[in-house]
Order: structure tokens, then C-alpha cells, then sequence
């Protein structure tokens, strides 16, 4: 609000000043969101995904119901369990999945990331007997358990993005059946008299850190497990 933002520029202007003020330091990415992921298409968007010549080389992230499939490495460390091209490649010619483009690695090998979001009629159970130690978790519930930053980044994509395609399988507008475009980016309404195409909602968020010398105010939620 107005006032809100009054009170933290007088708070700032005081600490400019010498006194006690509000200190802002410069953001940093948070652990689920790694810079090195590009999202800037290098190839055609609007070609059929399932001839990506990209395919054969890219990692496969199974999401359904905001959980993705992790493989439990020991010591309380998880990875994500991609699977390989002819691994994927039952879902991927399956009509009734969806698969989602999440983006590029910046280096030198330039890997390339899809989710595939899995209908609710999959038999996930399948899925993750198929594989030694896999199970199907949140992202949010492991934390700082999974393995590396770019990996946490990578599922919290794969299952915002998974979410938004599970819940937006009809038009708002119409209330017609809608389909993937643009590699997962949109989704477009069936009906040809509507045609609308609609996008992931993005909510921008601040984390603030209230200190006082060298201690902070931290929380604890109480149905978080012993030891987080």
C-alpha cells in the first residue's frame, strides 16, 4: 500500500543519514531458482515439440499433482530421476501427455530440460517400481535436500509449470477443451470461434529477513517435520 511503501522510504532515507534505518541488501537467487537456465528458445516454437531435434539428447522429468519423481541417493539427498529419451519416449507419443520445454543450460554442453506432465489416468505406480529408490515428491517438501541448486531449479519449473497445464485443461472463456502450443508456453482454446490462448500466471514475490544486530527473527511452522 501507499503507506507501507512511505514508512520503508523514510526508514531508508534515515539509514542513509547515519541512523537507524532500514538496510536493503541485494537480492541473491534463491536456492529453486538458478540463473543458468536459459528460457530463450533456440530453435522453433511453434514446430510440433515431438520432433525437437533436440529430443534424443535432452532430460525427461516426470510431474503429476505438483510432485516429481526423485531418486532418494542416501544421507537425506534426492535427485531428480530424468528419464532418457527411449525411456520417455511412451510418453512423449502419448497424446494424453503433455510435454513441457523448461529451458537450456548455459555451458558447454548446452543440455536441454523437459517435464512431462503425466494425466491423472497414469499409472505412476508403474512408473516408479520401474526405477531403483524413485518415489514421486514435492519439491518444496525436500528443500534444501535436493542435490544442487540447478537441479532444485529445474523441479520447482517442472512442477509450477506442470501445475498450470494441469489447470488449465478448459477455456475460461467458453469453457471448451484447450491444447499445449509453443512447446508447453501456452495453451490455446479448441474451439475455433473462441481460439484464445492463455499463458502461466507468474506471481513476483519479495523475501524480507527482519534482523537487529547479529540476530534474526526466524519461524517455524508447526507441521514441518523434526529437524527442519
Amino acid at each position: 500500500s501507499r503507506g507501507v511503501a512511505g514508512r520503508v522510504s523514510r526508514l531508508m532515507a534515515r539509514r542513509d543519514r547515519g541512523g537507524r534505518g532500514l538496510r536493503v541488501y541485494n537480492s541473491v537467487p534463491t536456492y529453486f531458482s538458478d540463473p543458468r537456465i536459459n528460457r530463450v528458445p533456440t530453435f522453433d516454437m511453434d514446430a510440433d515439440p515431438t520432433q525437437n531435434q533436440g529430443l534424443a539428447a535432452s532430460k525427461f522429468l516426470p510431474v503429476t499433482n505438483g510432485k516429481c519423481l526423485v531418486r532418494d541417493d542416501g544421507g537425506g539427498i534426492y535427485t531428480p530421476r530424468y528419464l532418457s529419451y527411449s525411456e520417455a519416449k511412451e510418453y512423449i507419443d502419448d497424446p494424453l501427455q503433455t510435454l513441457i520445454w523448461l529451458g537450456d543450460i548455459n555451458d558447454e554442453n548446452n543440455q536441454r530440460y523437459f517435464a512431462l506432465s503425466l494425466s491423472p489416468d497414469t499409472n505412476t505406480e508403474l512408473l516408479t517400481n520401474s526405477f531403483e529408490r524413485t518415489s514421486l515428491l514435492r519439491p518444496r517438501s525436500l528443500g534444501d535436500q535436493v542435490s544442487t541448486s540447478l537441479e532444485a531449479a529445474v523441479m520447482a519449473t517442472a512442477v509450477g509449470k506442470g501445475q498450470w497445464h494441469e489447470n488449465a485443461q478448459f477455456c475460461s472463456r467458453c469453457g471448451s477443451k484447450t491444447s499445449p502450443k509453443n512447446h508447453g508456453a501456452s495453451r490455446k482454446c479448441t474451439n475455433e470461434e473462441c481460439g484464445r490462448t492463455v499463458f502461466p500466471r507468474v506471481d513476483p514475490a519479495a523475501i524480507v529477513l527482519v534482523t537487529s544486530g547479529d540476530y534474526c527473527l526466524l519461524g517455524r511452522q508447526s507441521r514441518w517435520v523434526e529437524g527442519r
